[in-house]
């Protein structure tokens, strides 16, 4: 008859309820070893995905021009306005067209050379409304859609 309160194998006595020896460590039998499970993790919380918004072209790349879809889906905004072209124009003359410079950059050099040069001959106060005028005529008769498509519409 085989006694559990000693190791099968040194015959050192053990506890009751061990599964292996304390001396040499081997298993006693006749005892099943119970682990207990660890409790399930909690779920992962569920975040409301952020609508994607359109992202500045990479550098080198010429960026989606208005109307048409970006790689997130979303239509591009226009680049430039003529509500904002005319409005320079109106409160600040030939400024404007720092604003379009890429393609009114001679304009711009042009109306403030002869427009210094006006003024430093004293005359200057009273032609500069020319250019006032030039600048706001410009910027009103272009269609929306040169803005929307600037620098490279036609």
């Amino acid at each position: 008859m085989e006694n559990r309160n000693f190791c099968a194998s040194c015959g050192t006595p053990t506890i009751a309820g061990a599964v292996a020896c304390t001396n040499c460590g081997s298993p006693i039998h006749g005892v099943t070893a119970v682990t207990p499970t660890p409790p399930p993790p909690p779920p992962a919380p569920q975040y409301a995905q952020p609508a994607p918004y359109a992202q500045p072209a990479p550098y080198g790349q010429v960026p989606p021009q208005y109307g048409q879809p970006t790689p997130y889906g979303l239509v591009a905004p226009p680049l430039k306005s003529r509500t904002t072209a005319v409005l320079l124009a109106v409160f600040l003359g030939s400024w404007t067209w720092l604003y379009t410079y890429k393609r009114d950059a001679a304009k711009f050099w042009i109306s403030t050379g002869v427009g210094l040069v006006l003024f430093f001959l004293g005359i200057g106060i009273f032609v500069n409304w020319v250019f006032w005028l030039w600048a706001v005529i410009d910027s009103t008769v272009r269609k929306d859609d040169w803005y929307n498509k600037f620098p490279n519409g036609n």
